[in-house]
């Protein structure tokens, strides 16, 4: 059985695969980005996922979004997105309750205070809230034509698909690791 060619290719086959798994699982950061990028390019892809790993950290430029969405006129989406993020100031000064309810004491305990963009060397640069709020303010005339803006709703599906994506295969990925374990080589034989 052992001195079988076959049955080594089957071994080894199933232990790459194995190894690629723990790998993945191991590295959820890099398969994230690696699932993000293959519909946003590796660095954009690298920068949201920084933005929504760490929250309120601003990362994301501004012009960044220009090119990937063909806004005509920046500057009027800008004056938009910093107008609603007043607003979004006051209304987090005054500290009122969140509008959701939230039954994690560590989420009622974090701080509240959100961070949706800074501005460095004449760049604006958003943090993952901020990211969704320009987003929201970008209208169909913001944009060169409508499949730009369709790019748009393009952007929202796929990013909630990704991170439903990559939990659903980590998960799987975990699962289908732990029952090998148990069950030994029944792959294989």
């Amino acid at each position: 059985m052992w001195d079988d060619d076959e049955y080594k290719n089957k071994i080894t086959n199933h232990l790459y695969k194995k190894m690629k798994d723990f790998y993945e699982i191991d590295n959820e950061d890099k398969y994230i980005i690696k699932t993000l990028s293959q519909w946003l390019g590796k660095k954009f892809s690298k920068l949201v996922f920084d933005a929504y790993k760490k929250e309120n950290k601003c990362v994301i430029p501004v012009n960044n979004l220009k090119k990937l969405f063909n806004i005509k006129d920046i500057k009027i989406v800008i004056t938009k997105f910093k107008n609603i993020i007043e607003q979004l100031n006051k209304f987090q000064d005054n500290n009122q309750d969140f509008l959701f309810d939230s039954e994690s004491d560590e989420e009622n305990n974090k701080d509240n205070n959100i961070i949706y963009y800074t501005e460095k060397n004449n760049d604006i640069y958003l943090s993952n809230n901020g990211l969704m709020v320009f987003i929201k303010e970008i209208s169909c005339q913001d944009c060169q034509d409508v499949r730009s803006y369709e790019s748009i709703i393009i952007f929202h599906n796929k990013l909630g698909k990704t991170a439903y994506e990559s939990v659903r295969k980590i998960m799987e990925l975990n699962k289908k690791l732990k029952e090998e374990l148990i069950y030994g080589l029944d792959d294989i034989i």
